[in-house]
């Protein structure tokens, strides 16, 4: 028996108020897998796990580094006002995959952990271009915060860029991968279905998930090629 959930770290923010060029730059790492005994899974994923002999847990990643003009005001009570203007945006993605096999794990359920480690890995191939995508929106969007002083108020509204970056990318790569996962383990009834092969599963999860966007644009009377 299986279970999978993906998770998400929380935006890292920098800044340096200089031009960089190109405007938007993309660092992705190359995935990584780390398998490690069952006995070894943390408290948090223990719970999610239990019933279950195995769990994998896919870790995604986007850390943002900002270059912006500052545009400070004085408020009247004594605050601080920060607008930024973003000129520059660069994006440091990274994804992890933890393995929790129980020892004497059947070649059967390896493969179908496995095949949970590609779903994460197929949704982010694209991470790159989403995070690209999503970075070129903010070229030229200001954010405002205010603060106790000049310093509190700039790292406000620099946190609310990251963060707005941060909602698109893991709705777009997060999201998707964990509605393929649930869809996976439903095909393959958390690979008790032995006459399914594992990459099978996978593509029969993505094209439900496909079939699902496509109904939910129709109702919203949008359209997905």
């Amino acid at each position: 028996m299986t279970w999978l959930r993906s998770a998400a770290l929380a935006v890292v923010l920098c800044c340096a108020p200089a031009l960089a060029s190109p405007a938007v730059t993309v660092v992705k790492d190359p995935p990584r897998t780390e398998r490690k005994p069952f006995s070894q899974i943390p408290r948090e994923q223990a719970v999610r796990a239990e019933g279950f002999e195995a769990y994998t847990y896919c870790y995604y990643t986007g850390n943002t580094y900002f270059t912006y003009d500052t545009f400070p005001e004085q408020i009247s009570d004594g605050r601080s006002s920060m607008r930024i203007r973003i000129r520059t945006v660069e994006l440091k993605l990274t994804m992890n995959t933890t393995i929790w096999l129980k020892e004497n794990a059947s070649e059967q359920l390896v493969a179908h952990e496995l095949g949970h480690r590609s779903i994460g890995e197929y949704s982010y191939n694209r991470a790159d271009s989403i995070a690209k995508a999503l970075g070129e929106k903010l070229i030229g969007k200001s954010f405002e915060a205010v603060g106790a002083t000049s310093d509190e108020a700039e790292a406000a509204a620099r946190r609310k860029a990251g963060e707005e970056w941060l909602a698109g990318y893991l709705h777009l790569v997060n999201d998707t991968a964990k509605r393929v996962q649930e869809l996976y383990d439903q095909v393959t009834d958390h690979g008790r279905r032995r006459e399914i092969a594992v990459s099978d599963g996978i593509q029969q999860a993505i094209e439900r998930y496909r079939e699902e966007k496509r109904s939910n644009a129709s109702a919203a009377g949008q359209s997905i090629p």
